[in-house]
């Protein structure tokens, strides 16, 4: 006799691979990257956006200095095209470990650095904790500033200057609210980093500064995610409002003034009033004495009050000074805002000079011509720096696929834009033809790659090459050939080229430290015919060599 299942029991037996399936999805969910936001941004920013700023009146800047590094200063200023006299008197301000003047400009101008650290100390608001030994080495610094010793104090900068940081930025960005409190927008920069305008702008004119966004190059692992200090920190009004508490902003500035007023009357009792700062700012504080890193401490401070970093627009920014950047194929067209690491004067202002040209039209001007307010200049994009720094045409890297004394891979290391991707190394390679053919394939831009067989069989794929690999270097000393997903553009020296021979140059010329470098020239073609023509930017081909062309004829 055939048994019947019950109505009860045929849905049980339904409902339970039903569960399982939730149950699975629910935990490959929980284990997915925790990088996987980052993925979820497209290629390029559509259209003008409906919030267009003003740089940089709607956006306070925050330059974060030493005493240590203050020669940078001006030249970060000059470079960014900023005029902290003029039109900048109010969108931005200075902070550091000492109170000064750093001198700027052809003119010999003046902008004040404000010593962000003092309050926090005299305030109180530390209790005893004011006489760690991170307190102490700043007293240590600000008493040889005091003297004039400028050898001691460039000692105890350059010792302890990056633990001294870390006490800047909540204190950094309270004085910046407090003396700019109508800014859309607030912009945390190092003494050694610079932002595009133009990319800049276009990011922020697709956001809403009354939502809580806090936007940077993510970095950390699943413990805790925060903005790279050194490639730009973005936060909205709201995301600073949230943070500080409707007014906590004249915390530290009431508590300071207070704490010297009451020395100048022989007063020794704490000025800080225990609740006078919500209990997650006074945390904050405590915090900042002993937290290596001030970005890690910001990020676990906003997070408090429920503001995460948004990873959608981490590969914008980039920890790397611009012949460093690693550029890979999924960031090619992709606006690029920020470089880092430009820590000798004259490397900012090369840099300022080569985007100079990007800077116009972003300021505001009259309705008629490209600088009007609704104008907004084409971002620029990552694989853009090829063309900015006139690197060779893809038909000239095709008839010439080795250089040697170059290496487009670049040094080693992890610059905080490309952690995910790796190089490959492969030894015993005895010829930088070998290492070529080991990136791009053995006919993969030889001469008869352009030729019907050679588009057939690309298509067909019957390439055995590794299509993930943009750039190859071999090193004659070592016979390695290093491989990367990525390439930079690279530094200027050493501009000599070698034949694309299976045979490395003759011993008597070699050197243990000769390189020979290329890209895969078949991916680079099919990247610049993606976005190496858009409205407002063409990559025209100079002699062999590109040259970038900005044409601000419209508004996009």
């Amino acid at each position: 006799m055939r048994r019947r299942i019950s109505p009860v029991r045929h849905r049980r037996y339904w409902t339970r691979p039903g569960v399982v399936v939730i149950v699975l999805l629910a935990v490959c969910y929980y284990f997915l990257p925790y990088d996987r936001n980052a993925t979820s941004f497209s290629n390029s920013l559509p259209g003008s956006g409906r919030y267009l700023p003003a740089l940089y009146d709607d956006v306070g800047v925050i330059l974060k200095t030493g005493y240590g590094t203050q020669h940078r200063v001006s030249a970060q200023i000059e470079a960014l095209g900023l005029r902290p006299h003029t039109v900048d008197g109010n969108n931005m301000i200075v902070i550091g470990d000492w109170a000064g003047e750093v001198v700027y400009g052809d003119k010999g101008e003046q902008i004040f650095v404000h010593d962000v650290i003092a309050p926090v100390l005299d305030s109180g608001i530390l209790g005893s904790r004011a006489n760690c030994a991170r307190a102490e080495k700043y007293r240590a610094l600000a008493a040889a500033v005091h003297a004039g010793d400028d050898v001691e104090a460039m000692r105890i900068s350059k010792s302890d200057g990056w633990e001294l940081d870390a006490m800047k930025f909540i204190p950094g960005l309270e004085l910046a609210y407090q003396t700019m409190p109508n800014k859309n927008w607030y912009l945390l920069l190092d003494d050694d980093t610079f932002v595009i305008p133009s990319s800049l702008r276009l990011l922020l004119a697709h956001l809403d500064h009354s939502v809580p966004h806090y936007i940077g190059n993510a970095v950390g692992d699943f413990r805790g995610r925060f903005a790279h200090g050194g490639s730009a920190i973005v936060l909205s009004r709201e995301a600073v409002t949230l943070l500080l508490g409707s007014g906590s902003s004249r915390v530290l500035a009431v508590a300071a003034a207070a704490a010297a007023s009451n020395r100048q009357q022989g007063i020794t009792t704490n000025s800080y009033k225990s609740g006078l700062a919500p209990p997650l700012l006074h945390q904050a504080y405590v915090d900042s004495i002993t937290e290596t890193w001030g970005d890690k401490l910001l990020a676990t401070t906003l997070m408090r009050v429920g503001v995460y970093l948004d990873e959608r627009f981490a590969r914008l920014f980039n920890g790397a000074r611009p012949r460093a950047t690693r550029i890979s194929a999924d960031r090619f067209c992709m606006p690029l805002v920020s470089f880092h690491a430009l820590a000798k004067p004259e490397q900012m202002r090369s840099v300022g000079a080569v985007f100079r040209q990007i800077d116009r039209g972003q300021r505001g001007g009259t309705p008629s011509d490209a600088t009007s307010p609704g104008f907004l200049a084409p971002p620029i994009a990552w694989g853009d720096l090829w063309a900015l720094y006139g690197r060779p045409t893809v038909a000239a890297l095709h008839h010439q696929p080795i250089h040697r004394g170059r290496d487009f891979v670049g040094a080693p290391g992890d610059d905080s834009s490309s952690s995910a991707l790796v190089t490959s190394v492969t030894e015993n390679v005895g010829s930088p033809e070998a290492c070529r053919v080991l990136c791009a394939g053995d006919d993969g831009e030889g001469d008869d790659a352009m030729g019907a067989d050679g588009f057939q069989r690309r298509f067909a794929g019957l390439y055995s090459y590794n299509s993930k690999c943009l750039a190859w270097t071999w090193n004659a000393g070592e016979q390695t050939c290093t491989t990367s997903p990525w390439f930079v553009v690279g530094e200027d020296e050493s501009t000599g080229v070698a034949p694309p021979s299976a045979e490395p140059a003759s011993s008597t010329t070699e050197t243990t430290s000769t390189k020979y470098s290329g890209v895969n020239v078949a991916l680079l073609r099919q990247l610049v015919g993606r976005c190496g023509q858009r409205d407002g930017v063409s990559w025209t081909e100079r002699g062999d060599k590109y040259e970038f062309r900005y044409n601000p004829s419209g508004t996009l």
